[in-house]
């Protein structure tokens, strides 16, 4: 099996997911900011159970603070997308891709990911959100602007909304 037919595979599995999604998201986008609170990002934890966490980042003593998974049922722990992790559970016991395939798959997984989570991001509504909001791929001290895909440090992520860190 290529990159493309396994990409092409999971365009099916997010498309069916997309209204679901969307459904789960809605209610993210009325909470209001905590105090000291300077935004929020969404945690993937791609390649595994595809759960989603929701962290908060809080300004404290010129600090940036965070509460990680503080939003049920954005805790990180059950599946966003149930039917995505368990397709590469099945995919990866038939297949292998060597080195330089695993690499691809991965950078185009992840735009793939951002492009349908942006689409869905703003069909829930989180351009209108209280909280301003990024995304990240369980990686630590990243944070990616959902529109424009940008990636930067928890800290910049800060600074671009006027806060002195």
């Amino acid at each position: 099996m290529t990159v493309e037919q396994i990409l092409k595979e999971i365009d099916s599995i997010l498309l069916d997911a997309k209204a679901e999604c969307i459904k789960a998201l809605q209610p993210v986008f009325l909470i209001k900011p905590k105090p000291d609170q300077v935004y929020s990002c969404f945690e993937l934890f791609h390649m595994q159970n595809y759960a989603l966490g929701y962290n908060s980042f809080f300004l404290r003593n010129g600090e940036l603070e965070v509460d990680y998974a503080c939003l049920p049922p954005f805790t990180g722990e059950e599946s966003f997308l149930p039917k995505l992790a368990s397709y590469f559970q099945d995919l990866f016991k038939k297949v292998e891709l060597n080195e330089k395939d695993g690499i691809r798959f991965t950078a185009e997984h992840e735009k793939q990911f951002l492009k349908w989570f942006k689409e869905v991001w703003l069909a829930a509504g989180g351009d209108k959100s209280l909280v301003p909001t990024y995304f990240c791929f369980e990686r630590e001290y990243q944070v990616q602007d959902i529109i424009s895909g940008e990636v930067m440090s928890e800290e910049d992520g800060a600074r671009r909304l006027g806060y002195k860190i």
